[in-house]
Formats: C-alpha cells, structure tokens, sequence
C-alpha cells in the first residue's frame, strides 16, 4: 500500500420527487367564448422538493378519451380554442418539475359558450282589466 489519496469533494444533493397535481381546475370567463375555452388553475401544495417547470394540459372532446392539448405551458392559465360552440370539452392538468410530471388533476367540463347579453329593455306586456 502506498497511502491514501486527498478527500474528495463533498456532492451535496436534494432528494426530489414527482409534483402534486395542481388543485382549482376551473373555467376563466374572462377568456371563454363560443369557440374558445379559458382555464386556470392553482399550483399543488408541494413542488416535490423542484420548482414546477410546465404544465401539460389534457383534453376530452365528449369521447371519454383524454389526449395532450398542449405542453409546456409555464404559467397557470390556458385558452384552448378552434372549439365547437354549445360542445362540451373536460379538461386536466399535470404539473412537470425536473423528477417528471404529476399525478393527474381532477377534470373540469366546461361548455364552449358566451354568457347572453342582459336584455336591453324589458316591456311589460299588455294587461287586461278584470271588472
């Protein structure tokens, strides 16, 4: 034996793990049309131990089959459009950190419409007297 070497550095790591999926799945009337729908949604309550990095949005279009919408998304708030006035589409989140994407958020139908317009005026029909 010769002798021992110098230490090594020391690796300093953080266990991480999977994201919880986000929470508050819910339409955004603000952004919602006859053709197009708004959603956001709320962060889980843990990241996992890594920043959540995208979201993943999942849609269902009536068939019970949910395929990706879109990815990568960063921000928490989504309009899916091109959609088909008085359809209704469901809707689902995963969150993505650096271990990997989230278990699936609760869905959300919403149905692809605009709130009518107030009624301008309102007239009272004409009334019959009764003696």
């Amino acid at each position: 034996m010769i002798g021992l070497s110098t230490n090594s550095e020391i690796l300093a790591t953080v266990a991480a793990t999977y994201p919880d999926p986000p929470i508050n799945v819910v339409r955004n009337s603000l952004t919602t049309t006859a053709t197009a729908i708004g959603i956001t949604w709320t962060q889980g309550t843990s990241n996992g131990g890594s920043p959540v990095l995208d979201y993943l949005i999942s849609f269902d279009q009536g068939t019970e089959n949910f395929v990706p919408l879109a990815t990568g998304i960063v921000n928490s708030a989504y309009v899916a459009s091109g959609l088909v006035s008085g359809n209704f589409y469901s809707f689902r989140v995963q969150a993505r950190n650096a271990i990997g994407y989230s278990q699936i958020s609760q869905s959300v139908k919403i149905l692809a419409a605009t709130v009518p317009n107030a009624p301008i005026s309102v007239s009272r029909g004409s009334e019959t007297s009764r003696t």
